[in-house]
């Protein structure tokens, strides 16, 4: 019974991941297209980012990265597809920020949302020891590459002294966990030793009693 009660769970979910994923294809050719300058650029962007914040439909969209992160299961698969939700993040806050017309709270969202995927991947590497060149260089690229756009410069900074402090944060919990062990450790072995003094007091009293 409970084995047959997973399976209609599984396939309810395989179902909804399907519909979601459909909706959200629809709803992303329903956008209006880019402007004629620069299209083939800001088209790729277009192409990466999906929906955006700015879409009514952009829950589908969330959606269908949890179900995606929900049927991932190896911490290496787990950091690869929170570097891809950040890529896309990338491509949205891109997208938005080519339009004069853009919401700031829809950018801010993106952005807030990138550093979430950014951290989450971090933490998953940092737990793992996963090493993923992408996590050092994937908003310094991004910073780099737009010294034309301003605007897009500056939300990558942002997002990356956030993750940076981050970063930092995690590190000086790793020294202070570090710290504490060493301090035990330092602490165990003054109790040996001073274990080891008794120990060599009590001999040497117990040879001098047999000697008188």
């Amino acid at each position: 019974m409970l084995i047959h009660m997973k399976k209609i769970w599984f396939g309810v979910l395989m179902a909804m991941a399907f519909t979601i994923g459909a909706s959200s294809s629809f709803a992303q050719n329903e956008q209006v297209p880019a402007a004629a300058n620069d299209v083939a650029q800001v088209s790729t962007w277009s192409d990466l980012a999906g929906l955006t914040p700015e879409s009514p439909f952009y829950f589908l969209d969330r959606l269908s990265e949890f179900l995606r992160e929900l049927f991932t299961f190896s911490p290496e698969a787990k950091v690869k597809l929170k570097i891809e939700f950040a890529k896309e993040r990338i491509a949205e806050i891109k997208v938005m920020l080519e339009d004069e017309d853009t919401n700031t709270d829809d950018v801010d969202e993106a952005q807030s949302l990138l550093v979430e995927d950014m951290q989450d991947a971090q933490d998953i590497a940092n737990e793992e020891e996963i090493e993923d060149e992408s996590l050092n260089t994937l908003l310094d690229d991004e910073i780099d590459d737009n010294d034309n756009n301003e605007d897009v410069k500056q939300t990558f900074k942002e997002a990356k002294n956030d993750l940076d402090e981050h970063q930092t944060e995690i590190d000086n919990e790793d020294n202070q966990e570090d710290a504490k062990i060493e301090d035990g450790d330092k602490q165990e072995t003054k109790i040996r030793n001073s274990e080891d003094t008794e120990d060599s007091e009590d001999t040497q009293q117990k040879n001098e009693r047999e000697d008188d």
